[in-house]
C-alpha cells in the first residue's frame, strides 16, 4: 500500500495546476464563495450545484537558437573537435541533410483563459538549402482547405491535408535518405545492420521513370480529407454487428479535372461494378457499388467522395454547406476531434465496461475522483483541434477546453485506483 500511497501523491502534485480547479472558488471571496460552502453529499452526489472554477495563464518564450546551432555544427564536424569521428561527422551530415542546423529561433506561446486553453509553437529557419528536408517542406504553400466548407462542426473526426502528393514524394525521400544514414552509421560503429536497398532504389528508379506526381496533380489538387460523421451505438460496435451503412464516414479527394475524374470513373465505373445513381432537383453525380447500397462516390463540383454510406455523406455534406461549414485559415493540416461526442459516444461507455473486468472486489472511485478534480459535464469537452501551417515559421497551432485536462486526470486517476487495487503496485 505505500506505493499505492506514493503513487496518489505524485499524481496529485503532477494534477496540481488541473486539481487547482476545485479549489480555488474557495479563494475568490469576491463571489461570496467560501470552503464551507462546498456541496458534497456522503453519499457521492453533488447537490447539482456547478462550482464555478478558475485557473488562468499567459506565457510567451522567444529562444534564439540560431548561433548555438551554429555553434554545435562547428562541434561535430570540426576534426579538431568531435569531427575527428566519422560516426559523429556522419550523424551531422544526416542532421544538416534535414536543415536542423538551419533552425533560427523558436516561439513558444500558450494561453489558458476562461474554459478554453490554446498554445502555438513555431520553429523559424534562416538560410535553408531548398533541397533539405524542411526546404521542402517550407515551400510548400498553405492553403484553405476546400474539404471543410463540407464539414458540418457535428461531426466525430475530421482530417484535412494539403500537398499530398508532394508530402508523399518528400516523405520517401526522407525514408531512403534515413535508410542510406543508418546503414553508413552502422558501418562506422563496425555493425552490420544487414539493410538491402535495393527494393527501395527500384521505387525511386519507377518514379523517377514515371511523372506520377505530376500526373496526379494534374488531376487532382492534392487534398485529402477524412471525415468520421457518426459512429453506430456503443453496444452495436461491442457486439461487431456492423454494416458498412452503420458508419457514416467518408473519404474526400480534391478535384482539379473534374471532367478528365469522370471520364476515368465512367469508363471503368461498369468493370469494377459502379452504378450510377440520380437523387432528383441534385446537380451532383452519385455512384454506388453494385450490391451494396450505401458504399458509392460522390462527385461534386470539387470533390470526390468515397463513402461508405452515400445517404448519410450526402447528408451531412448538404447541412454543411447551408451553414457555411468550418472557417479555417489557409494551412497546410487540420485536425478537428469531437471530445464531447467521443466522451458520450465511445470513452465513457467503454471505460464502464472496462471497469467491469477489473475483477471482484475492485471498485472505481467514480463520484470521489470527480468531485476531486471538479469535473464538468462532458458539453464542456468541446473540440480538441490542431493546425499546422509553414507560412510564418513552421508552425502547429492547438485548441482545447480546460474540461480536457481535467477528464485526462480524472481517467488517469481511476486507472491508478483500479491498478492499485489489483495488487500491480504490490
Amino acid at each position: 500500500m505505500r506505493k499505492f500511497a506514493f503513487l496518489i501523491i505524485a499524481l496529485v502534485l503532477v494534477a496540481i495546476p488541473v486539481l487547482a480547479l476545485a479549489d480555488t472558488d474557495s479563494r475568490r471571496p469576491d463571489l461570496g464563495i467560501t470552503a464551507g460552502d462546498r456541496p458534497l453529499d456522503r453519499g457521492g452526489d453533488r447537490d447539482g450545484a456547478e462550482l464555478p472554477s478558475y485557473w488562468e495563464e499567459y506565457y510567451v518564450q522567444d529562444l534564439e537558437i540560431g548561433p548555438f546551432m551554429g555553434r554545435l555544427h562547428e562541434v561535430l564536424t570540426n576534426p579538431e573537435m568531435l569531427g575527428r569521428f566519422p560516426e559523429v561527422v556522419s550523424v551531422a551530415g544526416y542532421l544538416d541533410s534535414l536543415g536542423l542546423f538551419n533552425i533560427d529561433r523558436c516561439h513558444t506561446e500558450y494561453e489558458i483563459t476562461g474554459e478554453d486553453i490554446t498554445f502555438t509553437a513555431s520553429d523559424f529557419f534562416s538560410d535553408l538549402d531548398p533541397e533539405c528536408y524542411y526546404g521542402q517542406i517550407m515551400a510548400l504553400e498553405d492553403r484553405e482547405l476546400a474539404t471543410a466548407k463540407y464539414v458540418p462542426g457535428t461531426q466525430l473526426l475530421y482530417v484535412g491535408v494539403n500537398n499530398v502528393p508532394e508530402m508523399m514524394m518528400i516523405e520517401l525521400k526522407s525514408m531512403k535518405s534515413s535508410t542510406e544514414f543508418v546503414k553508413e552509421f552502422t558501418s562506422e560503429l563496425g555493425v552490420d545492420a544487414d539493410m538491402d536497398l535495393n527494393d527501395m532504389e527500384e521505387v525511386f528508379a519507377l518514379l523517377d521513370a514515371f511523372p506520377i506526381e505530376q500526373t496526379v496533380n494534374a488531376l487532382l489538387t492534392g487534398e485529402l480529407g477524412i471525415v468520421l460523421y457518426n459512429l453506430p451505438p456503443f453496444e452495436q460496435l461491442v457486439l461487431g454487428d456492423i454494416e458498412p451503412a452503420d458508419i457514416e464516414a467518408a473519404v474526400m479527394l480534391g478535384v482539379r479535372d473534374r471532367e478528365a475524374v469522370m471520364d476515368m470513373v465512367t469508363g471503368f465505373g461498369a468493370e469494377i461494378g459502379l452504378l450510377e445513381r440520380e437523387y432528383e432537383g441534385d446537380d451532383w453525380q452519385y455512384f454506388v457499388v453494385n450490391g451494396e447500397e450505401t458504399i458509392g462516390i460522390i462527385f461534386t463540383d470539387d470533390m470526390a467522395v468515397v463513402t461508405s454510406n452515400i445517404d448519410a455523406t450526402r447528408d451531412n455534406m448538404k447541412m454543411a454547406l447551408a451553414k457555411g461549414g468550418l472557417d479555417l485559415e489557409p494551412c497546410q493540416m487540420y485536425f478537428d476531434m469531437n471530445v464531447e461526442a467521443l466522451q458520450e459516444q465511445l470513452i465513457g461507455p467503454a471505460g464502464r465496461m472496462a471497469a467491469e473486468q477489473l475483477g471482484e472486489g475492485i471498485e472505481l472511485p467514480w463520484e470521489g475522483m470527480g468531485y476531486l478534480v471538479n469535473l464538468p459535464g462532458s458539453d464542456a469537452l468541446g473540440h480538441f483541434t490542431l493546425m499546422t501551417s509553414y507560412g510564418n515559421g513552421y508552425t502547429v497551432d492547438i485548441e482545447m477546453k480546460k474540461a480536457v485536462c481535467q477528464y485526462m486526470v480524472y481517467y488517469g486517476g481511476l486507472a491508478a485506483c483500479g491498478l492499485a487495487q489489483s495488487g500491480v503496485f504490490e
